[in-house]
């Protein structure tokens, strides 16, 4: 039976590795679900061995006792927190909350009950480290371009992410096992083996260097800064530390050398086309993601100041987010349910209850080395490189925040501590007696049974019906795209069967078919307009949905005023509740512009123009260098009849805007015609034929507008020179100048288009 615990903890070893493509997010709700499945069906294989023998038992070492306590005052913050069923559960694309801190509690108790020789740990941790490798080879496959990446960009600029799926959760995760090979390379006797391992880290530092993640990188340098000069300092005790501390001299020599040159040559084009040393040379306090973070962390400490004792909850940053929304946010993404800093998140979850029993399992991580150093368990470099890796895990915890990789990783380390500051203060547990008395192994089973069925029960309702509506959802989604021209009445169907199973997931699973709710609508091909109504009909319950319970989130509230809006073209009814969900987002998030630009929309089209144009106005009040809230207060503007703020709300657009994208240039266009402001269209079209003046169709516009200000000649020139610059339009060019001609003779009147 122990070898049954000991080898299922192996089965954990691959889960990086997989992917499942059948379910929503796919890097992340598989494994996590593996993870949670494996986990749990250990701990019936656990309780088994604890009914044979106390030696199974955890030892409430003080790391234990943390970890205990860890959990359980989060528990206790979530369930008193702002909304404890998305504290529980989370979601697909997370899938943390309590869940996860539970699961990761199991799995320290399992490893540190489990692994009771050094060997045990070292081939756990060989066997990870074997896992990491192969990621690392599909990451560097990822760079070579023969396989594509999935977040990390694309061209030039490329971020590899393995089959982890991010390029930050993939750096943090190689980091670990950089460390791990380098604590157990001290001991290995064998030279080739020492050798490969050495390959392996340089091979791996080489993918967190390709994966461009600053945090990361600046965290093993500053660390490897401060070990180096540790080693350096310490006077030898043996040959082994001489050789190290010239290793360490030179390390350092090389460190110092490079961080010179990149300094000295910050600005050379080979360094500004290098996507990695580009990111570095682009920070500074006034870059986006810089600004972003220092923002985000600022709502952050407003929550935190609210709720300071044990916080909000897990998964509950949305509050904060929607209440203490920054309006300079604008230029990053347009939701975040993180603060991006793990201290800072611990703090919002928990409050400073929840905080302090996170940092208090760090702090006993980092005793224990100290611990296995002073009983001379493991020498002075051992000790260095373990501290160096919970150095390196904080740094970089300032930045990004824990995934399940990180978690799963964390929490093996933990345990290998305990066991390091631990082993050998007791007899060695094999030899422990069992009980004083004989214990029937037919006890065990019995107790494996019990167990067995509240576990079995759980993994019904806890994984596999979530499982199934995640590959349900995906289905769904395949189902409504445009491309597979489904009836509306599958798609329906396929969506209703998403939600009878009644998950966790139901709640992204509503969020993805409002937002497929206006193209479908709008396709006529997908029903008759008594189906697509009654489709309306049924993503709006299902977006009301959304919106219920006590802590709601302004984005639904958005959603649900823009599915309004879209069921308003088939029935008019619907515009009036577009209106009150629409003012319940802004009372909830009165500093999101989106809300406003959707609520000026909706007043638009209830014919209330004047407080069109004042949501508008707020919009732009909130941050006046938001380019895209001038262009829409002119768009709305044009629609409300007011030529003149048309003009200055676009002329402030173009101002912020050096190159507007395409779809911007068309809103322009649109919203100049609706005033009749033909010459600024002239000179909009004249700009972007100086940007791009071999466009043939730019040719053909400017043709257009010259004619319809009486600009015959200029029409004339410019028709011909599209033509020349794409022979395919001779035939449209060759109509236009006998239209051209005709209007001079008078045959066909002069006529705005």
């Amino acid at each position: 039976m122990p070898a049954f615990l000991k080898w299922g903890l192996f089965l954990l070893l691959p889960l990086p590795l997989y992917t499942s493509s059948l379910m929503l997010f796919p890097f992340i709700t598989g494994r996590n679900f593996g993870f949670r499945i494996l986990v749990e069906l250990l701990v019936i294989v656990w309780a088994g061995l604890l009914i044979l023998s106390r030696e199974y038992r955890p030892q409430l070492t003080w790391l234990t006792r943390s970890v205990i306590l860890f959990l359980f005052v989060v528990t206790l913050a979530d369930i008193l927190g702002a909304n404890p069923y998305r504290s529980f559960w989370s979601n697909y694309e997370r899938m943390e909350g309590l869940l996860m801190i539970l699961h990761v509690v199991l799995f320290y108790l399992l490893v540190t009950t489990a692994f009771r020789r050094f060997q045990d740990w070292k081939w756990y941790f060989l066997g990870s480290t074997a896992v990491s490798v192969i990621v690392s080879f599909f990451g560097l496959s990822q760079k070579l371009g023969l396989t594509r990446v999935f977040q990390g960009g694309e061209g030039r600029s490329i971020r590899v992410d393995g089959t982890i799926g991010n390029p930050t959760y993939l750096a943090s995760y190689l980091m670990f096992h950089i460390f791990f090979l380098l604590f157990f390379i001290w001991r290995e006797r064998n030279a080739y083996l020492r050798w490969g391992a050495g390959a392996v880290v340089l091979f791996e530092l080489m993918i967190i260097y390709f994966t461009a993640t600053r945090g990361v990188i600046l965290a093993i340098i500053g660390v490897a800064g401060f070990m180096g000069l540790a080693f350096v300092f310490r006077r030898p005790q043996d040959t082994r530390e001489v050789i190290l501390r010239k290793i360490a001299i030179g390390t350092l020599a090389v460190g110092i050398a490079v961080v010179g040159l990149f300094f000295a040559f910050r600005n050379n084009d080979i360094v500004k086309k290098n996507p990695t040393l580009a990111r570095f040379t682009s920070i500074s306090v006034g870059e986006r993601t810089v600004q972003s973070r220092f923002l985000i962390w600022q709502m952050a400490w407003q929550g935190v100041k609210e709720r300071p004792v044990l916080g909000w909850g897990q998964e509950n940053f949305y509050l904060i987010f929607n209440k203490y929304y920054n309006p300079q946010l604008w230029s990053s993404e347009p939701w975040f349910d993180r603060s991006h800093n793990v201290f800072l998140d611990w703090l919002v979850h928990t409050g400073f209850l929840g905080l302090a029993a996170y940092l208090m399992i760090l702090f006993f991580g980092l005793k224990n080395v100290w611990t296995a150093f002073k009983r001379q368990r493991i020498v002075f470099y051992e000790a260095g490189i373990l501290a160096g890796l919970f150095g390196v895990y904080f740094f970089q915890n300032l930045f990004v925040f824990d995934n399940f990789q990180s978690y799963f990783l964390l929490f093996l380390t933990l345990g290998f501590t305990d066991y390091l500051a631990e082993s050998g203060k007791e007899p060695e547990r094999a030899h422990i007696p069992i009980t004083g008395r004989s214990v029937n192994s037919n006890m065990a089973f019995w107790g494996m049974g019990i167990i067995a069925v509240p576990i079995v029960i759980w993994l019904y309702y806890g994984s596999y019906l979530p499982i199934q509506a995640s590959k349900s959802l995906i289905q769904s989604l395949s189902i409504a795209r445009v491309e597979s021209k489904a009836p509306v009445g599958a798609i329906r169907d396929s969506f209703k069967k998403t939600m009878d199973y009644e998950t966790f997931g139901s709640g992204e699973a509503r969020e993805q078919l409002v937002g497929l709710m206006r193209s479908i609508v709008a396709d006529p091909n997908r029903g008759t307009p008594e189906e697509l109504k009654n489709f309306a009909v049924y993503a709006i319950d299902e977006a009301q949905k959304l919106t219920a319970g006590d802590a709601p989130d302004a984005k639904h509230f958005l959603f649900l005023g823009s599915a309004y809006n879209t069921a308003a073209s088939l029935d008019p009814i619907y515009g009036g509740k577009a209106l009150e969900a629409l003012q319940r987002a802004v009372a909830l998030a009165p500093k999101k512009q989106p809300m406003y630009f959707e609520l000026a929309t909706t007043e638009l089209s209830l014919g209330n123009r004047e407080a069109a144009l004042r949501a508008m106005e707020e919009a732009v009040r909130l941050d006046p260098s938001f380019p895209t809230a001038h262009l829409n207060a002119g768009l709305v503007a044009a629609y409300a009849g007011n030529a003149n703020l048309v003009a200055s709300e676009l002329a402030e657009f173009r101002k912020l805007t050096a190159v507007p994208d395409e779809a911007s240039f068309e809103r322009m266009i649109a919203a100049y015609s609706q005033v009749g402001d033909f010459q600024d269209i002239k000179s909009l079209i004249e700009e972007a034929i100086q940007r791009e003046p071999v466009n043939a169709l730019l040719y053909g516009r400017y043709a257009a507008i010259l004619a319809t200000v009486g600009d015959v000649k200029g029409a004339r020139d410019a028709a011909i020179k599209a033509g020349e610059l794409d022979p395919k339009l001779q035939p449209q060019v060759g109509q236009f100048l006998k239209e051209l001609d005709d209007r001079a003779k008078g045959i066909i009147p002069k006529a705005a288009p």
